[in-house]
């Protein structure tokens, strides 16, 4: 390993002195050149151009989010190739991401740079991210932790939308309604006063549930301020306020009913200056307060009492704040970004038991109040050479609960022409042990403070290319060598207890592609997909599983008149621990949508949606199976 890493170091060094790269006036000439979809930031924290991006990523528009007519992130990412989504599909439904088979805690999920992941277990509820305030959502799968520190299996970029340019107000308002009283209403404006911008929403969202009686309600705001402090100089600040409620529905298998309260509440403030023609310096800081309450009580079946009796209510109150500095330099040959940051999470960690469990001696009340500190720096280049862009980077990272880590990573693209580019890339990334695991401990969970990070070097290559007429494909190839993985093992420490210690290793590999065609006559066709192949070996088990997901679109687009919309969704898996899984059924949907164009200034946009259009079964537990075919139909005026 060290040798891997000094060869990286080296090879590093060497290509920071030669190459390329875009001044501030260059990047604002590409805008004219580039489509928005085509300048990415989540590689390198910087803007640049997606055909220098040696990393597999997918990027996901608001346009195409609004075609969706998603109520969710979790609906949203779950057709994108290499992402996927555990959820019982019912309306506002909470979800857990994965990315090429990594574990749900090995996903970071940012918003406008803010850290989403819970403190307590590392994975991340995007429930409380209205997607109404999306701009773009940039994907990268694989670890990123040369530039973003602990992010062992991807990141999931959520950049929201910006403040308005234009004196005059614009918006939207939205309302789309559905069987079970599912009803998703928003209402968004952005312009200009002087020198301020800004940006508003307000959205509400309800259902009965679609099955089983998993109802929901959940009501979010956003708002966000551009102001100008002069020529070279502005300053932002956002602000987000969000609380869904859900009601899980019963697990008769284990005999109980579960339901949560997840509120975020949120605020971020950046300063922008233009230090000279080629040098910008941002500088931020960001605020995040997560409260999750996880309830379950007996259904009454024999297993844990009479019905209605508490089991376990989890209340996990965790507080985020930090900052981060960045500096951007560009010399005659290469953009250099060079950044900081520092962050303080807090936890407080509350567990209240039933009779049931307090007959087993487990109290009826305990708290644990955990926290942590990490501080990090980073550098990374981006270096054009005639058909070639290099991207050497690396980042060192601290962390109070498990130490140090250090990770190197080097991607280059060749392009020999404009219709064929090659991607390859080899990183090591880290992923930190949860404060849950480490600090905290849990309901049957004993802590284990001297837990490790988790490790993985990563390898990947493949190509884009539309040399064959109307055809555009994707493919990339997948490496992960992972070691130190987490283990859930049977505690030493107290009898019928677990504990989480660094014991397995794990191999993954596979592939994902995208197909898509140029549009035919309105029409275009489209397929993406995903292999994961396991290969497990650590103190409890040594055995090789799959998983894969595909994604079948056909489209008929008249722009500003008419469109809709044909997706399909399969996805199957071997790996153990599913109760009586379902994967017989590709999961249908279909949209409509009509536009009418009522004035140069006003815009209206009627749209139908019928949700698993032939009634399939998709699901991996038997107790959370998907909803029926249902439809719903709505409206978005925009002015």
């Amino acid at each position: 390993m060290k040798k891997k890493i000094s060869l990286m170091l080296l090879l590093s060094f060497f290509l920071c002195t030669v190459g390329r790269a875009q001044s501030p006036e260059e990047m604002r000439m590409l805008e004219m050149f580039y489509e928005k979809k085509d300048l990415v930031i989540t590689p390198t924290r910087y803007p640049k151009p997606i055909n220098q991006v040696a990393e597999n990523i997918t990027v996901i528009t608001s346009e195409e989010i609004d075609d969706m007519n998603a109520h969710t992130v979790a609906e949203v990412l779950r057709l994108s190739p290499g992402v996927f989504v555990s959820s019982s599909r019912d309306f506002g439904a909470n979800a857990l991401l994965s990315i090429q088979g990594s574990a749900d805690r090995h996903v970071v999920v940012l918003l406008d740079g803010i850290r989403w992941n819970f403190l307590s277990g590392s994975n991340a509820e995007t429930s409380t991210i209205p997607v109404g305030i999306i701009d773009r959502i940039e994907i990268i799968k694989g670890p990123a932790s040369s530039a973003w520190g602990s992010s062992l299996g991807g990141v999931i970029n959520i950049i929201t939308k910006r403040a308005g340019r234009d004196k005059a107000p614009h918006g939207s308002v939205q309302v789309s309604y559905g069987e079970s009283g599912s009803l998703d209403a928003s209402a968004q404006a952005f312009g200009k006063t002087n020198i301020l911008g800004y940006y508003l929403y307000a959205g509400k969202q309800e259902s009965g549930g679609l099955r089983d009686n998993r109802d929901m309600n959940s009501v979010s705001l956003f708002s966000k301020f551009d102001m100008a402090l002069g020529k070279d100089a502005d300053l932002n600040f956002s602000f987000g306020y969000s609380e869904p409620e859900n009601d899980h529905g019963s697990f008769p298998s284990e005999d109980y009913r579960s339901d949560s309260d997840n509120k975020a509440i949120y605020a971020d403030t950046a300063l922008n200056i233009d230090l000279t023609t080629r040098s910008t310096l941002n500088i931020s800081g960001h605020y995040l307060s997560q409260n999750l309450n996880l309830n379950s009580n007996s259904l009454g079946l024999g297993y844990y009492g009479p019905a209605g009796d508490l089991m376990t209510n989890t209340d996990h109150d965790e507080e985020t704040y930090g900052a981060t500095a960045r500096f951007v330099w560009e010399p005659a040959k290469q953009t250099v970004v060079m950044g900081a940051e520092i962050n303080q999470g807090n936890l407080v960690q509350t567990i209240r038991t039933g009779s049931i469990f307090q007959a087993y001696g487990v109290p009826a009340l305990s708290r644990t109040k955990p926290d942590v500190f990490s501080w990090a720096a980073y550098v990374n280049d981006t270096i054009p050479i005639g058909k070639w862009a290099i991207t050497p980077g690396v980042r060192f990272d601290n962390n109070t609960v498990s130490g140090s880590f250090f990770s190197p990573s080097l991607g280059i693209t060749f392009q020999p022409g404009t219709d064929l580019i090659f991607r390859g890339t080899v990183s090591r990334g880290f992923q930190y042990p949860p404060l849950g695991f480490s600090e905290g401990g849990g309901l049957n969970l004993d802590p284990n403070p001297d837990l490790d990070a988790e490790e993985v070097w990563s390898y990947q290559a493949g190509f884009e290319t539309s040399v064959l007429s109307m055809l555009r494909i994707k493919t990339t190839l997948f490496l992960y060598d992972l070691d130190d993985a987490l283990t859930g093992v049977a505690s030493p420490i107290t009898a019928g207890r677990g504990i989480f210690i660094n014991s397995g290793s794990l191999q993954r590999r596979g592939i994902d592609f995208v197909l898509k065609t140029e549009p035919i006559k309105d029409f275009s066709f489209g397929a993406s997909g995903t292999y994961v192949d396991y290969d497990t070996n650590d103190s409890t088990t040594d055995s090789d599983t799959y998983q894969f997901a595909y994604n079948l679109m056909i489209t008929y687009d008249r722009p500003r008149t008419f469109k809709a919309q044909l997706t399909g969704h399969y996805e199957d898996s071997d790996s153990e621990g599913y109760s009586q899984p379902n994967f017989d059924d590709i999961i249908w949907d279909l949209t409509f949508s009509k536009t009418f164009s009522i004035s140069k200034k006003l815009q209206t946009v009627l749209f139908f949606k019928a949700h698993n259009l032939f009634d399939g079964s998709q699901y991996f537990i038997s107790d959370t199976k998907n909803p029926s075919r249902w439809v719903e139909g709505g409206m978005r005026i925009a002015f």
